[in-house]
């Protein structure tokens, strides 16, 4: 499959989260960590010499939890851990209508299960 720059065709089919996928679109970049979004499954995957890191969504999901990646570099190595807040989605409803964000019923519906 041809990649495509982000946002180029948004509906496309969401490519999984494998190794190899990412190391085909970043392979060619020489860095010790990648941390990428979007795509909602959290993975933390490491090449030889990369470590790909994805903490999931950031709030934008049905079970009211935001997403995030700890990372620690130490002499020891790069350590990783994925974990979740917990957030009131009902407040975050208020807030949409309070500020009357544009298409929130939508946004509400299709990303937070509304």
């Amino acid at each position: 499959m041809e990649n495509k720059p982000i946002g180029e065709d948004p509906l496309e089919d969401l490519q999984d989260a494998s190794l190899g996928h990412l190391e085909s679109m970043f392979g060619k970049m020489d860095h010790d960590v990648i941390a990428c979004g979007h795509h909602h499954p959290g993975h933390v995957l490491r090449s030889d010499q990369t470590l790909y890191i994805n903490p999931g969504s950031l709030g934008c999901s049905r079970d009211a939890l935001a997403r995030y990646a700890v990372i620690g570099v130490s002499d020891h190595g790069i350590r990783v851990k994925l974990d979740a807040a917990v957030y009131d989605k009902e407040l975050l409803r208020r807030s949409f209508e309070k500020k009357n964000i544009p298409g929130r019923q939508y946004i509400m519906e299709s990303f937070h299960g509304f």
